[in-house]
């Protein structure tokens, strides 16, 4: 660790710090033979630090690799707001439901006597089936980011009963992984 700050002083950089969790290295094991350890950082020049002065570092909770990835992130940019564009999802085919509430929606949105109308039926049904997405499949980010929390947590406490838990939520986000995937 001294040889870490002698070099950073050597070469006028600074750590630049981190949120989440306090380490970047876990080894898995349990009990005493866990090892949980910083080893990856980013850092920083004055000149580059005084660029992005809202840089932040992240570390990442990862499901599969002993090492928590870093997210850096420069700075946080207003997004743009506007019509939120509407998107067929290829998970809906595996749903049932899908053909009939497609069928409900088209016969619902009046005459299409011209380009105008089937252009407004087309909308309608979009808009249908976002609302019927909402209902069964739910947010699929919200719940990835919920349960990305819920592993940080548990990765927190240090016991062979948690391990269960971890592993049940692993399996849960590879799931909610492959439909975001679909999507």
């Amino acid at each position: 660790m001294e040889a870490f700050r002698d070099m950073l002083q050597f070469c006028e950089l600074h750590d630049i710090g981190f949120k989440g969790l306090p380490w970047t290295y876990d080894n898995g094991q349990s009990g005493r033979r866990n090892v949980k350890v910083r080893l990856d950082r980013a850092v920083s020049t004055d000149s580059c630090s005084n660029l992005f002065e809202r840089a932040e570092v992240e570390h990442l909770v990862s499901r599969c690799s002993d090492h928590c990835p870093l997210l850096l992130q420069l700075g946080r940019e207003e997004q743009m707001r506007g019509r939120k564009t509407s998107r067929y999802e290829i998970m809906w085919e595996r749903e049932e439901s899908l053909e009939s509430e497609v069928q409900t929606s088209w016969g619902e949105s009046g005459p299409k006597n011209c380009l105008g109308s089937v252009s407004k039926s087309l909308r309608s049904v979009m808009d249908a089936l976002q609302v019927w997405s909402k209902e069964k499949f739910g947010s699929i980010r919200k719940e990835l980011e919920e349960m990305t929390k819920k592993l940080a947590d548990l990765q927190l406490i240090n016991d062979d009963e948690n391990n269960v838990q971890i592993k049940s939520t692993i399996n849960r986000m590879n799931e909610i992984l492959y439909r975001e995937e679909m999507m």
